[in-house]
């Protein structure tokens, strides 16, 4: 773990500055041959990643938040460990609460472009909708992506407001770097 945070892996960014072991001098990813290749690069900015392996991490860790939330809400009985590959299903449903996982919202009153929160949790009881938006980014980027995520989601919040008129609506954005540590807000 220590050498993931010095960044002391042998990438090659590494290799060709710190070590100078490179025989090449080629310091350009291996797998998207865009961005110089460092451990910031690889945990968290390779396009090459993005849609595959970064994903697969964010909805790996968002999923346990998720399900026990439906179990708190009685949306689900029991709850599956967290090393199970049992994600949850888009919808939950009962008498005073629905669930909805990465289902896209779409917008009746302004125009939103950003319509597709990561959880959202409706209480018809408590008059509460709970949005739950999740980012893994690289150490020194935690207070930026909470920030980005406010503002990307705003005008869904506004939205949200105007559709559970009556109703309390809070964004909750959830931050764990590449390396599990979260930001304190």
């Amino acid at each position: 773990m220590y050498e993931l945070y010095e960044q002391l892996l042998p990438t090659k960014l590494y290799t060709k500055e710190k070590t100078q072991t490179s025989t090449d001098g080629e310091v350009l990813c291996r797998l998207c041959g865009k961005v110089a290749e460092s451990v910031a690069h690889v945990l968290a900015g390779c396009s090459s990643l993005a849609q595959t392996k970064y994903l697969y991490r964010h909805n790996a860790a968002l999923k346990i938040l998720v399900f026990e939330l439906l179990r708190e809400h009685g949306l689900m009985e029991e709850v599956p460990p967290w090393y199970s590959p049992v994600m949850p299903k888009p919808a939950y449903q009962n008498t005073t609460s629905e669930a909805f996982w990465d289902i896209p919202i779409y917008a009746e009153h302004n125009e939103v472009r950003a319509n597709r929160i990561d959880a959202r949790l409706v209480n018809h009881e408590r008059k509460e909708v709970c949005t739950i938006e999740m980012s893994c980014p690289w150490i020194e980027s935690r207070a930026k992506k909470d920030e980005e995520k406010t503002l990307k989601y705003g005008p869904m919040m506004w939205e949200l407001k105007q559709r559970y008129n009556g109703y309390r609506v809070e964004q909750y954005n959830v931050i764990i770097d590449v390396l599990g540590v979260t930001l304190n807000t």
